[in-house]
């Protein structure tokens, strides 16, 4: 972690809602997430590898309906979410790409499938 893992996911709802997450090493998340007042969204979260944490979403990018942020485990560690219908689309537009991102979005939107 500390900023070097990708979490991949889903969320649903337009207020408030369900999130599922995964990593490039198989690692699954699951939680619920809310829209704040001043509309960023939080985030809590648990893995099947028992690490748990709070994340906040604190950019949307509308043409591909991407949220982005950060947040940390219980235990300190740094952590990336994005979640949207079409965040490979996000990925490859060259918003904050790198090889690790883009390899873990395409193993994570199979793992979802």
């Amino acid at each position: 972690m500390n900023g070097t893992t990708f979490y991949v996911g889903r969320t649903f709802g337009r207020e408030f809602g369900p999130l599922e997450a995964t990593t490039p090493d198989g690692t699954v998340c699951h939680g619920t997430w809310k829209r704040t007042t001043l509309g960023a969204g939080r985030a809590t979260f648990t893995c099947s590898d028992g690490v748990s944490g709070r994340a906040s979403y604190t950019y949307f990018h509308r043409q591909s309906g991407t949220a982005t942020g950060r947040g940390r485990t219980k235990s300190g560690d740094r952590l990336r979410f994005w979640a949207g219908h079409r965040v490979q689309e996000y990925v490859l537009s060259g918003a904050e790409t790198n090889h690790e991102m883009i390899d873990c979005v395409g193993r994570a939107l199979q793992s979802l499938k």
